[in-house]
């Protein structure tokens, strides 16, 4: 297993990953350009057949997260965003309890690299 830590708008992998794991990057990109090049960086990187895990936040999550403006997204608006060669395999919502007692809406989204013409 191979863990990269970078900055997800200037990174330039080296080679393809069968599995891309997010867990708190993508309802942070706010400006469109950046959803767009995070999305096409992913689905580059992610090899046929390998799967890209979002979690971000919900329609009903936080508008704000560490002191950052946050997007929040249902599952078929998150999905629309990186579904450039990518197909839904599953979405799940949860509700995540913060050291601070407050609970955070979340969806998970688990997307399938295809291979074959985009969809």
């Amino acid at each position: 297993m191979t863990w990269v830590a970078a900055d997800v708008l200037t990174w330039r992998p080296e080679h393809g990953y069968r599995l891309w794991h997010d867990r708190a990057v993508f309802h942070f990109l706010t400006d469109p350009a950046d959803r767009a090049a995070y999305r096409d960086l992913a689905t580059a990187t992610v090899t046929p057949g390998g799967f890209l895990i979002i979690a971000t936040f919900a329609a009903g999550g936080p508008t704000h997260c560490s002191g950052l403006p946050v997007m929040r997204y249902g599952p078929n608006r998150a999905g629309r965003r990186v579904r450039t060669r990518l197909t839904t395999i599953a979405t799940t919502d949860e509700h995540h309890q913060t050291p601070w007692d407050t609970m955070h809406h979340f969806i998970w989204l688990v997307l399938q690299r295809v291979t074959g013409p985009s969809t």
